[in-house]
């Protein structure tokens, strides 16, 4: 039995409405993630040019002169809406715009200046065909493992739709003019819808899929970080930490490690309050950061005291990181509310790979047994770990 196409087209319309609810619901609950609501509305329009398809046989000369435009509006809001879902920029209007001109003028130059079934198709066909391989080049890249599913499988959706609309084209002008109506039961035009049609489901359902891992992928975050300081936790440090000490150690490569501590930070809390506590560790972990490189990692390991990860640094190379990062803390003015100005100092150890043979726990604890021997010193210094054996007590300074 024949396939009906205007029945499928019908389906496919009330399909469409429905999964664009769904992306639109989507939205609505993830408010912080840019570009569902772009993907909603493409897949109304596109809901809606696919209706238009239901005009009579008699006025389907007319039928591209509105359906075209509002299809290339959609691809053009479903490119934008991935280039503002990966980049998180702002929505660059143009696309959709240049593209509705550009299917318009197409579309009233071929239906009524100078009509021709063929060249409508053939040039609706390259735009569409352009603005999908935008979409799929876009999505098809090197992404992180937990994303890598949802990125090339609706990427790769994209890519489908983009090869078979421009596949259309020399079927589409070697055939009958009247077989050029896809809603004709011709077999080109039966085979373009039918792999339109699976695959606009296949990139909804990667949209959502991409929403998906984005909320996990922000849940882990969460997981790992800790909410006073944005630093990562002791969680987060521990997974990072024992990826890297595994992978250094394989190498042969370097990894040093700070373990910072604010001294007399108790009094800080007993003399000014909990809240100017909380200043302090926001304060310090601002200066932390501005101060570390792009590739290291700062954590928070309990209290006042945090941890500083140092890829492919010696202990040397660490310790004069640390003499800065005191020397930025004590000279940092803390506000404490109606009581003016006071200031805090930093005491650091330091250790690096040659003082750790069992493992990332082993490292850790060098590290904390150098900040045990500054405080004890004296505070407001940074001292190595090396430094435990190779010096008398009463030469023990900073290592800088």
């Amino acid at each position: 039995m024949a396939l009906d196409i205007r029945s499928m087209i019908f389906m496919s319309v009330l399909l469409s409405i429905l999964l664009s609810g769904v992306l639109y619901l989507v939205g609505v609950h993830a408010k912080h993630i840019r570009g569902v609501k772009y993907w909603a509305l493409a897949n109304l329009l596109y809901s809606i040019g696919l209706a238009l398809v239901f005009t009579p046989i008699g006025d389907s000369t007319k039928i591209f002169l509105f359906s075209g435009p509002l299809l290339a509006v959609a691809a053009g809001l479903q490119l934008v809406g991935i280039q503002v879902f990966e980049e998180e920029t702002r929505p660059d209007w143009r696309i959709p715009l240049v593209a509705a001109i550009l299917s318009l003028l197409v579309n009233f130059v071929f239906t009524t200046v100078a009509p021709s079934i063929t060249l409508r198709i053939v040039c609706n066909s390259l735009l569409m065909g352009l603005l999908y391989g935008l979409c799929a080049r876009n999505l098809l890249i090197n992404v992180s493992r937990h994303l890598r599913t949802a990125y090339w499988l609706t990427g790769g959706a994209f890519a489908i739709m983009a090869l078979v609309t421009v596949a259309r084209i020399p079927a589409v002008m070697l055939a009958n003019p009247m077989a050029n109506y896809i809603i004709t039961p011709e077999p080109i035009n039966l085979m373009v819808f039918l792999v339109f049609a699976a695959m606009l489901i296949v990139i909804n359902f990667g949209f959502v899929l991409l929403v998906n891992f984005r909320l996990a992928n922000e849940l882990q975050l969460l997981a790992n970080r800790d909410s006073l300081t944005n630093a990562l936790n002791r969680r987060g440090l521990e997974e990072i930490g024992e990826h890297l000490y595994a992978h250094f150690s394989r190498s042969g490569g370097q990894l040093a490690v700070l373990m910072l501590d604010i001294d007399h930070f108790k009094s800080v809390n007993d003399r000014h309050g909990h809240p100017v506590g909380d200043a302090v560790l926001r304060e310090l972990s601002r200066i932390v950061t501005a101060t570390i490189r792009a590739g290291d990692y700062f954590a928070r390991y309990g209290g006042e005291e945090f941890c500083v990860l140092l890829p492919g640094s010696s202990e040397e190379q660490a310790c004069k990181l640390a003499d800065r990062l005191r020397r930025r803390f004590a000279e940092t003015q803390l506000s404490c509310g109606h009581d003016g100005v006071f200031q805090c100092t930093l005491s650091v150890g330091v250790a690096d790979l040659s003082k750790a043979a069992l493992g990332f726990g082993d490292l850790l604890a060098e590290a904390d047994k150098a900040l045990y021997r500054a405080k004890e010193i004296g505070r407001n210094r940074v001292f190595a770990a090396s430094e435990m054996e190779r010096l008398p007590e009463s030469q023990l300074d900073a290592c800088y």
